[in-house]
């Protein structure tokens, strides 16, 4: 996932993961190597200002402080000085910003070459008045040969989940992974409420009265595989991108399954805890499963249905139709005169 970003093939980088496992320090490794190795702008966007200040505090300022190769390039922040400060970083041949992307004014007067966007479904949906703010960002990055756009998150809802959008564009790879029974390559997921069953047909295997008893069952020999032999699976995995037809963007799933930092039975006991609360599933399907959920509710119009809904209606009769709730104005300004539109 560290080489994709600096690989010259790639302008784009997207994580579509759950939580935990490690996708902000990727990010910060990153940033490392580039003020070390390829000095040059960078921007780093956190949902809110306050985010990007608590970030800088906690995770960037002991980074510099604890790296040698970086301790004498970056100065610690001091309140006199215009230099450094908790939101700017110089060093020599580049800076480092930090920003909110709840703040427009952090995505002025910069040109960037590395750009990286930690968290995009947290961001509100306009940055201000100016528009989205993933556009925003990205903008700053277009007249730069050589630019890199990182964008991480754990998804929230299909359909307007921006990390799934961005997933939706890339090479869609995945970390196959080999039974330790019969040597097959396949991807971990949890089971039949996965997004991705059309790639992989094992599954998690636990007891409700003790979730604690688990295995993951492989696809090919329907052996159980416990968690004990789970670190050797990863250590022998890799990644295959499902879609490479597509050039330059790569993209990464990864779910709590793979993760180091969590085990089959928490995840199994978390499942069971959620499973009959609407609102506790939802939070179990993105930050466990790493994946988009779908609201019952929800639906799609196509073009060509909306389109065959539209009547003509002369708005200076000053007649509203019947059943009509709300009315809304656009007004165009052109030189020389207000085009009005009403609907």
């Amino acid at each position: 996932m560290m080489d994709a970003i600096t690989d010259p093939s790639n302008h784009t980088v997207v994580f579509y993961t759950s939580a935990r496992v490690g996708k902000t320090s990727i990010i910060e490794n990153a940033i490392g190597y580039f003020i070390e190795a390829e000095p040059c702008p960078i921007l780093v966007v956190q949902p809110t200002e306050q985010d990007a200040m608590d970030w800088s505090k906690d995770s960037l300022t002991p980074m510099f402080r604890d790296t040698p190769s970086l301790t004498d390039r970056v100065t610690e922040a001091k309140a006199k000085s215009g230099d450094n400060t908790i939101l700017h970083k110089k060093f020599p041949g580049g800076y480092l910003k930090a920003v909110g992307a709840n703040s427009p004014r952090g995505f002025r007067r910069v040109t960037i070459r590395a750009l990286f966007m930690d968290e995009v479904d947290g961001y509100p949906v306009s940055a201000g008045p100016e528009g989205d703010p993933v556009e925003l960002a990205k903008k700053r990055t277009s007249t730069v040969w050589n630019s890199i756009t990182v964008l991480t998150s754990t998804p929230t809802v299909k359909g307007i989940s921006r990390i799934e959008f961005e997933w939706d564009r890339s090479d869609k790879r995945h970390y196959f992974v080999p039974c330790p029974k019969c040597g097959h390559f396949q991807i971990l997921i949890f089971g039949p409420r996965s997004q991705f069953t059309e790639l992989a047909k094992g599954y998690l295997k636990f007891d409700e009265k003790d979730p604690s008893e688990v295995v993951y069952v492989c696809e090919s020999c329907h052996e159980g595989i416990r968690e004990s032999e789970k670190y050797r699976m990863i250590a022998r995995g890799e990644w295959r991108a499902t879609a490479p037809e597509v050039k330059g963007t790569a993209g990464f799933h990864l779910n709590e399954l793979y993760s180091t930092f969590s085990s089959w039975g928490k995840i199994a006991s978390d499942f069971l805890k959620a499973k009959n609360d609407r609102e506790k599933l939802r939070t179990f399907i993105n930050t466990s499963l790493g994946e988009s959920f779908e609201l019952e509710e929800s639906y799609t119009v196509s073009n060509e249905l909306l389109g065959a809904r539209i009547e003509r209606w002369d708005p200076y009769k000053g007649e509203i139709p019947e059943g009509v709730l709300v009315l809304t104005s656009a007004v165009d300004v052109q030189k020389d005169r207000l085009e009005v539109q009403v609907d």
